[in-house]
């Protein structure tokens, strides 16, 4: 009996493995990536809260200075800024604010964000954009900070310097109003190294911890794969246990089947040919006795009829067409035999192949389930059209019957050939096409 190519196995530890690799690299760059901004920002807030402590101490030892400055400078144009000096108590608290600590520059801006003191003296008169977010956010009253680099260059050599710039408001003493921003500038050189390296420890750690954790699960994974593999190679043989049974049990019943064909054809029947000759000479010889004659023929007729109906139940079983002229002869006979009952239906063959590689076994399987074919369009009246089609395609036979309707009505009648096609070790399936018909394909591998 041919057998049926076998499936290509879920291959479990591959995709396990590829997703798994994947989905561990994405999250060491996620959360590499979270704890830098998360580190970042912790340096901001700290740097800011720091400033904003510098800041305040340095606007209590000099607020009215400063006040009296911002107030000068107010009304002057911007050409005329550098005209009004800096106080030098202002000056020095500044400095003394600026020594030891990770300060490089301090700006002092007006409401309209004009630099009106910068300890980088180009800066004195440039005017910033209230866009600023930096700016604008502390000119309404609000602290702000921003991470920046600058690259210097020195030569051939060129350095990252990475500052905080922190926007902290200047109001006044009485009224709180706010008159004008503190721009103070931290390099946090050392605390981003620092933050890097920690990162790298942590990057390191969570490979580790997440490769661990894959070979873990990678191992269990192939664990189960191989407890899957056996059980499934374990269905296998089960399955093709099966099938040899279920193939033998169709040889048997074919072979039943053959014998009774043949004991009824060659036995029964010729016995009653026999009987009817016998029956057939005794009305000749009582032609004159009109009454014996009448029943003699009658009997006749009843054994003829017998005769006949052994004979279709003898094809019916095993054709003896199908041993001494093949598959094709007996397919168009079967059809024939059908179209001669029911003239409204016809009747299309398609015999695409060499009946040699047909093993004998599977003949008479093919056989049957065209007669289980038949016997189910025989009496449906929306059924007009029949072809039947019998192919060799990738290294195996397919078998389709096709009619002309969409129905799900004969599903369950087709359940035999379904049944057949299975058991002799093929597969079935139904669909149906773009012309509105429906197909029954039964198909069997020649691979061994």
């Amino acid at each position: 009996m041919p057998n049926l190519k076998p499936k290509t196995q879920f291959q479990l530890s591959r995709y396990f493995s590829i997703t798994s690799l994947i989905s561990i690299i994405a999250t060491a760059v996620f959360l590499a990536f979270l704890f830098k901004q998360v580190s970042i920002n912790n340096i901001i807030s700290a740097i800011e809260h720091s400033n904003t402590v510098l800041t305040q101490t340095l606007f209590n030892s000099v607020k009215f200075e400063l006040a009296d400055y911002l107030d000068k400078v107010a009304a002057a144009k911007h050409s005329r800024i550098n005209n009004y000096p800096i106080p030098m108590k202002l000056r020095k608290a500044i400095q003394n604010i600026m020594s030891g600590t990770s300060l490089v520059k301090i700006k002092i801006f007006d409401q309209q964000g004009t630099v009106v003191f910068s300890t980088n003296h180009s800066q004195i008169g440039n005017i910033k954009n209230h866009d600023d977010l930096g700016l604008g956010q502390a000119l309404a009253g609000q602290v702000a900070s921003e991470l920046s680099h600058e690259i210097n260059i020195k030569g051939n050599n060129s350095k990252t310097e990475y500052l905080i710039s922190s926007y902290i408001p200047i109001r006044q003493v009485k009224s709180q109003m706010v008159i004008g921003a503190f721009e103070l500038y931290s390099n946090v050189n050392v605390a981003i190294q620092i933050a890097n390296s920690a990162q790298l420890v942590n990057i390191i750690g969570i490979i580790i911890i997440l490769t661990v954790l894959y070979s873990l699960l990678l191992i269990i994974v192939r664990r189960s794969e191989a407890i899957i593999e056996k059980q499934q190679s374990t269905i296998n043989e089960r399955n093709k246990t099966l099938e040899l049974f279920s193939s033998q049990l169709l040889t048997i019943e074919d072979q039943r089947e053959e014998r009774i064909a043949f004991d009824l054809h060659e036995g029964i029947a010729q016995n009653l040919t026999a009987i009817k000759m016998r029956l057939e000479q005794l009305a000749d010889d009582n032609s004159s006795n009109l009454t014996l004659f009448s029943n003699v023929n009658l009997i006749v007729a009843m054994v003829q009829a017998a005769i006949q109906d052994t004979r279709d139940i003898a094809m019916d079983l095993r054709p003896p067409i199908l041993t001494d002229f093949g598959l094709a002869a007996t397919v168009k006979w079967a059809c024939e035999k059908l179209t001669s009952s029911n003239a409204a239906l016809e009747f299309k063959s398609k015999i695409n192949i060499d009946e040699e590689l047909i093993p004998s076994n599977l003949k008479v399987v093919i056989y049957r389930i065209l007669t289980d074919c038949l016997k189910c369009v025989k009496n449906n009246p929306h059924i007009k059209k029949v072809l039947i089609t019998l192919s060799y395609d990738n290294n195996g036979i397919v078998l389709l019957f096709e009619h002309n309707t969409i129905t799900s009505e004969l599903d369950d009648k087709f359940n035999s050939v379904k049944e057949r096609s299975i058991l002799s070790g093929g597969s079935y399936e139904v669909f149906n096409n773009a012309n509105g018909n429906t197909l029954y394909r039964s198909s069997w591998s020649l691979l061994n």
